[in-house]
């Protein structure tokens, strides 16, 4: 994902050209769908962090409990994700 976000980057900062070229792209639903993408990863590594602070404090160990935090975790980061995508699919 670095080299492509290198890449949005150059064609912001090169010329008035380049910079149109990427308000063209950043319109595509294509492009919203890999941004989409980026944000469900981060989301949901922002989520899991919090599980194994919470897993590093020796809390949540057993089954049921880690299994529990698990769906909590799937649930905050498709939720956050459902969101980001009502706001970049709907302006």
């Amino acid at each position: 994902g670095i080299p492509f976000v290198l890449y949005l980057f150059s064609l912001s900062i090169t010329s008035e050209l380049s910079w149109q070229e990427l308000k063209v792209i950043s319109g595509a639903w294509w492009f919203k769908l890999i941004g989409l993408g980026f944000i469900w990863s981060f989301a949901h590594h922002f989520f899991c962090g919090f599980r194994y602070l919470y897993l590093d404090m020796h809390k949540g160990l057993e089954k049921h409990q880690a299994k529990n935090s698990a769906i909590v975790v799937l649930v905050c980061s498709a939720s956050a994700t459902a969101f980001f995508a009502y706001k970049l699919f709907s302006g």
